[in-house]
C-alpha cells in the first residue's frame, strides 16, 4: 500500500519524496523508477556527520546534538548534559564556528574526534579540581564517544558529510548499517531531509518505514 501511495504521488509530479528505508525494500522500486537510492552503510561512498550545522542556526544544532547523544549515550542525565553543552561549545570554537556569528556557521564541522580530544583535556582539568560527580559524566560520555572515532567500532562515522541530493525521489537505504547505530542515522537522516523541506515550498512527502522502531525510543 504504501509502494503505491507513493507512486502516485511520483506520477502527479508535484511532489518531492523522501523515503527513510532501514530494511532496504524501497531501493528496487526507487531504482525502477528512476528515483536516487542514497546507501548509508559502512564501506559506502554516502555519510552523515551529525555535528555538520549545513544551514541550520546553530542553537537548533545544539538542540539536536543532545538528541543524538541521548541515542548515543541511551540517555543523558542532568551532569551529562551540562558537560556535553560545555564540551559542543568548545569543539565548534575550535573550528573557528562560534553561536553569535552566522558567517562562521558554514566553516567545516567538526567530527567525533575532535569531541574526543577536548573530552580528554577537560577531564584532566576536572580531574585535579576533584569534581568527582563530573569526572563520571566525562568518563561515560568519553568512553562512548571513542566507539564512533577512527578505530571504534563505529569509526565509519567520523567523517564529514558525503549525501548528494539531486533527484525529486530520494530513498535513503539503511539496510547495510550495523542495528547499534540505525536509530542514531535514522534520527540523522531525518534532519537531513527536515533540511531540505526547508529549502523551497514544493510539496514533499516523507515515509518512514519501521518507524516503531524509531520512536520506542523515547530519546529519539
Amino acid at each position: 500500500t504504501s509502494k503505491y501511495l507513493i507512486m502516485q504521488q511520483l506520477f502527479k509530479e508535484d511532489s518531492k519524496i523522501y523515503i527513510l528505508d532501514p530494511n532496504g525494500e524501497y531501493a528496487p522500486l526507487c531504482r525502477s523508477l528512476n528515483g536516487q537510492v542514497v546507501e548509508l552503510s559502512r564501506k559506502s561512498d554516502s555519510i552523515i556527520n551529525i555535528f555538520d550545522i549545513a544551514g541550520d542556526e546553530f542553537g537548533d544544532k545544539m538542540l539536536s546534538l543532545i538528541s543524538s547523544f541521548h541515542i548515543i549515550v541511551g540517555g543523558l542525565s542532568e551532569s551529562q548534559k551540562a558537560v556535553l553543552s560545555k564540551v559542543l561549545t568548545k569543539v565548534y570554537e575550535n573550528r573557528g564556528i562560534v553561536h553569535d556569528k552566522p558567517e562562521t556557521w558554514k566553516r567545516n564541522p567538526p567530527t567525533f574526534s575532535d569531541v574526543r580530544k577536548v573530552l580528554s583535556k577537560l577531564r584532566k582539568e576536572h580531574a585535579k579540581r576533584k569534581k568527582y560527580i563530573q569526572d563520571t559524566s566525562f568518563e561515560v560520555l568519553l568512553n562512548r564517544v571513542e566507539m564512533y572515532c577512527k578505530r571504534g567500532i563505529f569509526g565509519f562515522l567520523d567523517n564529514i558529510s558525503r549525501v548528494d541530493i539531486e533527484k525529486n525521489f530520494v530513498c535513503f537505504d539503511l539496510s547495510q548499517l550495523p542495528n547499534a547505530v540505525k536509530n542514531l542515522m535514522m534520527f540523522s537522516t531525518l534532519e537531513l531531509i527536515q533540511r531540505e523541506i526547508k529549502k523551497d515550498k514544493k510539496a514533499k512527502v516523507v515515509l518512514i518505514d519501521e518507524g516503531w522502531s524509531l520512536l520506542r525510543s523515547k530519546e529519539a
